[in-house]
């Protein structure tokens, strides 16, 4: 009966690293996808709201493949302006 309760703590344990990786790295997703779509000049709000909620690896492939390939650049002015 112990080698049971062992079996399940440790499953357990694995489950919820499991479930905090998995969390952590939609979150982290989903905050990337925003910032990229802000510097690439693309609507960031509506992009990251659909990498969240439309089925999310799939989206973020989607994303990756149809992003813009340009940066959009902000020039800063110079101190002496």
């Amino acid at each position: 009966m112990a080698d049971l309760d062992l079996f399940e703590t440790v499953l357990r344990l694995f489950v919820l690293c499991f479930t905090v990786a998995y969390c952590a790295v939609y979150t982290y997703s989903v905050v990337w996808t925003y910032r990229d779509a802000k510097a690439r000049g693309s609507w960031p709000t509506f992009v990251a709201i659909l990498v969240a909620s439309v089925s999310w690896p799939f989206s973020l492939a989607l994303w990756l493949h149809f992003r813009p390939h340009r940066v959009r650049t902000v020039e800063e002015p110079s101190a002496g302006e």
